[in-house]
């Protein structure tokens, strides 16, 4: 078998070489280029300097052509992140009302239909607001940032030099980066695809899985507040029986201090709404809870969904970690792009310090 060099790592993350030239790739001179429906997504824009099919064979990589690949690899992750939503995606868009149908089914009756304002109530529709509004910032954020595809000029790159390096995803025609997979639902190949969520219509990938996971856990938080508080400190608005003095709550239609009469006329149809928002963030909050703790920790392990047990990609929980929520831990919870992850999606550190897999 002849040896095929991969991308090897460099200590400072930054650069990459590909060394040796396979036997079969120097043969070919040039090479073909997959079906262009694979390069729809918006990863490929702008960056098309190694051209295909021109009957010119290109450099070789000693000439140059490794350095103006990594070149166009820093200036096509500094690109992100790209949003979008395509006509495809928005047909799918019943789920967003159906979201938006949950997040109003709890905001209403927490928030607006809310008949006290004494100093607890009001401190827990403040400190609601906080998970809240990041849980609404991360949904729009997943929703809208393309999870990553393979680039063009990649795919040329490789296809020319060093076609036995990589593996061709069959349902695309388009070589494969380490981790990457082929979406059936948006017909791309995502780097480093985690699995396609309906609630957000969109693929879960490499480019904005952060605000998956951010997403997830603003929602689980959220839901938990409510919980706690909603039958506690908003006790009566749920049981309208029930009166509030310093001895704990009194049967209200004999109480020891004078009720407010607009607390005492809480239309029924509000007290349902209470119990239907109640119920909910009970259900969902015991859901998310342990959704967000599995993919916090798979980040943590540097695996996804697809990938149970990725141990060679496990290069320490920090830099795992920085591999989906980026290097600087001031935007780590924060539902901003910031400096993005902290690769590309295309060169993956392992525990053998090389990036990408040997396939001869």
């Amino acid at each position: 078998k002849a040896t095929v060099s991969v991308l090897n790592w460099s200590p400072n993350r930054a650069r990459c070489s590909m060394l040796q030239r396979s036997p079969a790739a120097a043969a070919r001179g040039e090479g073909s280029v997959a079906n262009d429906q694979h390069f729809r997504g918006p990863d490929d824009a702008g960056y098309s300097p190694l051209p295909v099919g021109t009957g010119a064979p290109l450099q070789d990589a000693n000439e140059g052509n490794d350095d103006e690949l990594i070149r166009q690899l820093d200036e096509w992750r500094a690109s992100h992140p790209h949003y979008g939503c395509t006509g495809e995606r928005a047909s799918r868009g019943c789920m967003f009302i159906v979201v938006l149908a949950l997040v109003v089914l709890t905001y209403i009756p927490y928030v607006i239909l809310n008949h006290q304002h004494g100093a607890s109530q009001v401190a827990c529709i403040v400190v609601f607001h906080v998970p809240f509004l990041l849980m609404l910032v991360s949904y729009l954020q997943i929703v809208l940032i393309h999870p990553g595809t393979v680039p063009r000029f990649w795919h040329q790159f490789v296809e020319q030099h060093r076609p036995d390096a990589f593996t061709k995803c069959k349902k695309s025609g388009v070589h494969k980066p380490p981790r990457a997979h082929f979406d059936s639902v948006s017909q791309e190949l995502v780097l480093n695809m985690d699995h396609f969520c309906p609630w957000v219509a969109n693929t879960v990938g490499f480019y904005n899985r952060k605000f998956f996971i951010l997403f997830v856990t603003y929602c689980a938080i959220t839901c938990i507040w409510v919980c706690i508080t909603l039958p506690t400190v908003f006790a009566k608005q749920l049981f309208p029986f029930f009166a509030n003095d310093s001895n704990g709550y009194r049967h209200r239609y004999n109480p020891p201090t004078p009720v407010p009469a607009e607390e005492l006329d809480i239309p029924n149809g509000h007290r349902i709404l209470f119990g239907v928002a109640f119920v909910i963030n009970v259900l969902f909050g015991l859901l998310l809870v342990f959704f967000a703790w599995f993919h916090i920790r798979m980040a943590l392990a540097n695996e996804t969904t697809i990938e149970h047990d990725a141990r060679k990609y496990d290069v320490g929980r920090r830099r795992n970690w920085e591999q989906v929520f980026g290097t600087q831990p001031v935007y780590w919870f924060l539902p901003v792009w910031g400096e993005g992850p902290s690769t590309d999606g295309i060169r993956w550190p392992s525990r053998n310090g090389v990036e990408g897999e040997v396939l001869c």
